[in-house]
């Protein structure tokens, strides 16, 4: 019985850590499962019914942002398994997150690749160029690292104001709460890495330019 205070004091900081939370910035529009269904109304039906597929544990628009009619916006994406980033799997990392984004968004090219810390624990960050009907965008992707589940955060924006919106990003990447390293593996389960970044670069992509035309065709009516 004597190492019962020993054992709780070395789970008892394990239990306090929760599973990664993204917090929609102030002004942004909510479109994460279980929002207000207001916020959903002027969206397309198959846009409802994906952002509320529970595909994405995160979605959110930058209204006040829009340019040319395309919305900048953030989403999350789960994904298995817990991971631990260091400096000598970045480029490791890096090439499974980019790569499939590589092959899946037109005219996909890697701008930066970087370590950076979220919630005090060390994530991968890249930063590449994509298009999507035409419209050239720029978007930032995180892998960051928690338990039981990590995640994979991308920024979408178009490419000429990308700069200006990249501190408010950023930003908004130091709120996310919950990053944990999970234990080093000797192999990793890197389909559902690439699943994850390939969703979060195209859902990204997709819906702001989707939304942009669909606004288009209303004002047509």
């Amino acid at each position: 019985m004597r190492r019962l205070p020993v054992v709780l004091a070395l789970v008892l900081p394990l239990a306090a850590r929760a599973e990664l939370t993204f917090p929609v910035p102030a002004g942004w529009v909510d479109l994460s499962p279980g929002a207000a269904e207001e916020n959903f109304r002027d969206l397309p039906p198959e846009f409802q019914k994906t952002l509320k597929s529970g595909q994405f544990k995160a979605f959110a628009f930058d209204v006040a942002h829009t340019e040319s009619g395309f919305t900048p916006n953030f989403n999350a994406v789960a994904m298995d398994p817990p991971i631990r980033i260091t400096a000598e799997r970045q480029e490791e990392l890096a090439r499974a997150l980019f790569g499939p984004i590589e092959r899946g968004l037109p005219g996909a090219a890697l701008v930066e690749k970087g370590l950076v810390e979220v919630d005090g624990v060390k994530a991968l960050r890249i930063v590449y160029d994509s298009a999507q009907g035409g419209t050239p965008l720029r978007q930032m992707a995180v892998l960051v690292p928690g338990v039981p589940n990590s995640a994979v955060v991308t920024y979408t924006a178009l490419r000429g104001q990308f700069a200006e919106l990249r501190p408010a990003f950023e930003a908004h990447l130091a709120t996310v709460r919950g990053a944990q390293e999970g234990r080093s593996r000797g192999s990793f389960d890197w389909e559902s890495v690439l699943r994850a970044a390939v969703v979060g670069g195209i859902g990204g992509a997709l819906v702001g330019v989707g939304l942009k035309l669909f606004r288009k065709k209303k004002q047509q009516v």
